[in-house]
């Protein structure tokens, strides 16, 4: 017989390799390679007392990831966070949000300036609206961050479901019925 270690060993790779590729094809990557996430997904063994605790380890925001998360406040250093990932992204990244988000606001106040313009016929000049064009990296970066922070307070963040496709496809029965081949009768799974 195989000793239990090797099972929830083999166990732990399957669903760490599950887990990447899943994120891979829910289009969770860095440019052409895994995402930061996917990169720090791994798993652990403990002897606890006379069993073994399986422990899989991820960051706090994989839960975010996979169940989303309801509208609602981005603190400052959530926004802080978000410009980080936009700067992993790449220079060009932030560049094209910056660029669309300043194409959408102007298109709102071309929109209010014609309003205007129809309230008040006999007023001679207006402001000419135009995209701003040369902004420093650092400020397109902070508006990058408050524009997708806004955006979350608004309509939150569905999730991928990356990790619960995984977990609930029928890989924690078998890995039961492999326990309890062991004489494992009281296996407990549980997610931290």
């Amino acid at each position: 017989m195989v000793p239990i270690e090797i099972v929830i060993d083999e166990f732990g790779n399957k669903l760490v390799d599950d887990l990447k590729a899943s994120l891979k094809k829910k289009g969770v990557m860095y440019q052409t390679q895994e995402s930061k996430l996917a990169a720090s997904i791994r798993f652990r063994t403990l002897p606890k007392g006379d069993s073994i605790v399986f422990q899989l380890l991820m960051p706090d925001y994989a839960e975010i990831r996979d169940k989303g998360r309801k509208p609602g406040p981005v603190s400052k250093e959530g926004r802080k966070q978000i410009e980080e990932w936009g700067r992993r992204k790449g220079a060009g990244f932030i560049e094209k949000a910056y660029a669309g988000m300043q194409a959408k606001q102007l298109e709102k106040r071309k929109k209010k300036q014609s309003e205007a313009k129809a309230r008040n016929p006999t007023r001679k000049t207006w402001k000419d609206l135009q995209v701003p064009t040369k902004v420093p990296y650092n400020k397109m970066k902070e508006a990058f961050g408050y524009g997708i922070a806004m955006k979350l307070k608004k309509k939150g963040y569905e999730g991928n479901n990356f990790f619960t496709d995984v977990i609930n496809d029928g890989r924690i029965d078998e890995l039961k019925k492999d326990l309890m081949d062991y004489g494992f009768k009281n296996f407990k799974f549980g997610l931290e």
